[in-house]
Parts: C-alpha cells; sequence; structure tokens
C-alpha cells in the first residue's frame, strides 16, 4: 500500500498581503442565540472557564453575556433566545471592530463594488451605533463596527465631548504616582490578583497624560519674556 499523499499547500501571499493593507479589526466577536441561555452562560464560564468580558439586560430588546479569549480582543456573545423565536435576527453573526467610520468604509469596499447592499434590517443595536451590516451566502450577519469594543465605549454611550477629547495630544512619561490607582487598567490584561499586586510594584511605569496645550502655550510665552528680558537687561 503506498502511503497517503501529503495535500498540497497553496500559498497565498499576495492576496494576504492586500487583504491587511484594507482591514485592521481592533477586535473581533462572533455571536450566537441559545435557548437555554442560563445553562449555556454556566458551560462556557463555570466549566470552560471563559472570563466574562460585559453583560447586557435588556439593551436594544435582548439579553447577552460577553466572553473573552482571553480578554476583550476576541470575544463570544450568548444571547438570550426567547421561547417560539428560533435563531433571533441579526444574532449568528460575525463582527468586525474597527478603527473608525473611515476604516468600516474601507473595509465594506469590496462588497459594495461586487454589487452587494447592507442589511436593510440590522439589529437596533448596530443601528445606533452607526455600524455596517452585511449577509454572508448563507443569511448570517457580517458586522463592521466603527470603534474598538473594550477600548472605548460605545457611540451612543459616549458623553458630550468624547470625541474632542479623544484627539487631545498626549506625553508619555515615568508614572511616579500611587500605583495602587492604576490598578484597574491592568486587571485585564493579567487573571491572577496576587500575580498583579506583585507585578504593579515592581519595575517602572510610563504613563500617557492628556497635554493641556492653553497652559503649555502661556508657560512657553512667560518663558519667552523672560529670555527677552534677560537678552536686555
Amino acid at each position: 500500500m503506498s502511503p497517503p499523499r501529503r495535500a498540497k499547500e497553496v500559498h497565498h501571499g499576495d492576496h494576504l498581503a492586500d487583504q491587511l493593507t484594507r482591514l485592521h479589526p481592533g477586535a473581533l466577536r462572533w455571536a450566537r442565540a441559545s435557548g437555554h441561555y442560563a445553562a449555556t452562560v454556566a458551560f462556557y464560564r463555570d466549566l470552560l472557564g471563559l472570563p466574562v468580558v460585559g453583560e447586557l439586560s435588556d439593551s436594544f430588546g435582548s439579553d447577552g453575556t460577553i466572553f473573552g479569549l482571553p480578554d476583550t480582543r476576541v470575544q463570544m456573545e450568548i444571547i438570550r433566545e426567547e421561547a417560539g423565536d428560533g435563531n433571533p435576527a441579526g444574532f449568528d453573526q460575525l463582527v468586525l471592530y474597527l478603527a473608525d467610520g473611515d476604516a468600516v468604509t474601507a473595509a465594506t469596499a469590496p462588497l459594495r463594488e461586487a454589487g452587494l447592499s447592507p442589511d436593510p434590517e440590522p439589529h437596533p443595536y448596530w443601528a445606533a451605533n452607526g455600524a455596517v451590516t452585511y449577509l454572508d451566502p448563507d443569511g448570517r450577519g457580517v458586522v463592521f463596527a466603527p470603534w474598538v469594543y473594550g477600548r472605548e465605549p460605545d457611540p451612543v454611550d459616549r458623553p458630550e465631548g468624547y470625541a474632542d477629547a479623544t484627539r487631545q495630544p498626549v506625553r508619555i512619561d515615568w508614572y511616579n504616582g500611587d500605583r495602587a490607582s492604576l490598578r484597574h487598567l491592568f486587571e485585564e490584561a493579567e487573571d491572577s490578583r496576587t500575580q498583579l499586586s506583585s507585578s504593579l510594584q515592581e519595575g517602572r511605569v510610563l504613563a500617557a497624560r492628556a497635554v493641556d496645550l492653553a497652559a503649555q502655550l502661556a508657560v512657553g510665552v512667560a518663558q519667552v519674556r523672560v529670555l527677552l528680558g534677560n537678552s536686555t537687561g
């Protein structure tokens, strides 16, 4: 008997490079409905040990639990299926979280060029947050969201002036304050509380701070005046 033949490997390097120049998801989620919601959530949370990174209750009419795999960069969402609903519309989905609206426009360009149109009846949550949904050939939703879950608030939850605040320049410098006040920033990346408590006090910490341009300008003007005064004195 001759040995089994090895499958031929096909490389798509050039095509992959082209795809990566167009699509840069900051996070990925797929969503599925469950007719045994409480048991399904317990299965993934308690038996498989997946961390819960978000929960929703009556959010646009839906209840759900979001699991991190292992964090918010890759997520699985379980949505409560109401009795008799079958698979609720809009929750057999792949969600691509992109940087902003421009990134969504670029990522969906090939779909538009192929003559496809967005789903005219997306889930209200996606519509309210400015996401665009297309259906694959099997009717499953592919959602292109203009923000990155876990990195920034949902657009509908952002306070007034949020966009301007996020564009404020920052300065990165060594942090010499109370490190305990930074703990919440590291909890999502470190599963062990004991390890976090230990490592948080070790080494040096860099912190990014918003720059007050008006204050810096005032200081700069004062320094110029001092220099001019010294040069004429």
